[in-house]
């Protein structure tokens, strides 16, 4: 009995999906209604902040993000498809130039899914990902690397890739280092700034 609900339940699912997603997303998977075939891997450029951006959603099932780096979970999760508002951005924490991402989508009581689809128990490829520039993926979006999920289980699905999408940044944080070189620049600058002062002559 239970197997026999499950198709209908998807069914439903698949038909508020399309309801709910009455408004286009501006960045648009181009084969909609076939499976993405085309796979993806993620490796940082840089050393910073992985900052995640919410970029729309047309799914009825509720979704959360998470992220595995170099297969170690964050242990973090946000961007709640149905309380976050477009734009709404979630820090993931540093990640170090050369790490590997893989984008995790935990479906709230039905499914996880992963960017990379060996990690997806054989049910295919749900992503879809594209570079983005400023403004493209939202007004006010920043250039980054968008990434959109599929939610359903295959072949239930509608695939649209648009139950939980996001552009994502890597903002840089200065070394250490850095921050040390800049804090003795200003004490020299204090320093420089008191000497004088109590060099200044005494007026009469």
């Amino acid at each position: 009995m239970r197997a026999m609900l499950r198709p209908a339940t998807l069914a439903a699912a698949i038909a508020c999906s399309i309801w709910a997603n009455s408004a286009s997303a501006a960045i648009v998977y181009p084969n909609s209604g076939s499976e993405n075939l085309q796979t993806y891997s993620f490796t940082t450029a840089s050393t910073g902040d992985l900052i995640a951006y919410f970029a729309g959603s047309g799914a009825a099932l509720e979704n959360q993000l998470g992220l595995l780096v170099n297969g170690i979970s964050t242990g973090l999760a946000g961007l709640n498809n149905h309380a976050s508002a477009i734009g709404q951005s979630f820090n993931f924490g540093r990640v170090e130039a050369g790490d590997v991402l893989t984008f995790v989508d935990f479906v709230t009581g039905y499914a996880t899914w992963y960017s990379d689809p060996a990690l997806n128990g054989g049910n295919g490829n749900h992503i879809y990902s594209t570079t983005a520039a400023a403004g493209e993926a939202f007004a006010g979006s920043p250039a980054g690397t968008y990434v959109a999920f599929e939610d359903l289980t295959f072949p239930y699905s509608d695939f649209n890739y648009f139950d939980h999408a996001f552009v994502f940044t890597v903002a840089a944080v200065p070394e250490p280092s850095t921050w040390a070189m800049m804090l003795l620049g200003f004490a020299a600058l204090g320093y420089m700034g008191y000497r004088r002062q109590s060099k200044a002559p005494a007026i009469a």
